[in-house]
């Protein structure tokens, strides 16, 4: 438990390095929208933390696919691979809130003793397939993202790449 905490403390704090390369870029208050096909439940615990990390990846998606695809020409090779990092922040975010709520649905389903129709398998399918190979994008836009930060910037993120071997080649 311990070990997830850190990792979503460093990957909150990657969050924070992208959007400062690319804050000359992104539309002001940006992330303060809410679109309107975002909404959690009002049944599921942490609602309003849900719905704002679902907004939050949501967002990072549409902004990051857009800049990474189609952003303007003036900018850098770090502004590309930050873009490409925010995208896939962006989809493990919201996989993540999606595996949340269906953990949730499983557990309120068993304790009323009723079917959960495929929440328990969509739960695992998120936790086994997608999150994982979302992490691995994560990964792989890092490992180029990492090339364009300063040896001080980087440290913080070296302990998201999966093996110290690699994490070794960019100390």
């Amino acid at each position: 438990m311990q070990e997830q905490t850190m990792e979503w403390w460093i990957l909150k704090q990657l969050r924070a390095q992208v959007l400062t390369d690319l804050k000359n870029i992104i539309p002001n208050n940006y992330f303060d929208e809410k679109p309107d096909e975002i909404s959690v439940s009002d049944g599921f615990a942490n609602k309003e933390s849900l719905e704002r990390e679902l907004c939050w990846g949501y967002l990072a998606i549409k902004l990051g696919h857009n800049l990474f695809f189609n952003g303007p020409t003036e900018m850098s090779a770090r502004q590309v691979s930050a873009a490409e990092v925010l995208m896939h922040l962006g989809t493990l975010a919201a996989s993540e809130v999606q595996q949340n709520t269906t953990q949730q649905l499983t557990n309120r389903a068993k304790s009323l003793g009723v079917d959960d129709g495929n929440a328990e398998m969509a739960f695992k399918q998120l936790e086994s397939q997608v999150i994982p190979n979302f992490r691995k994008n994560v990964d792989g836009g890092l490992r180029l993202y990492i090339n364009h930060l300063t040896e001080t910037e980087s440290k913080p993120f070296l302990a998201l790449l999966n093996t110290k071997d690699r994490a070794k080649n960019f100390i």
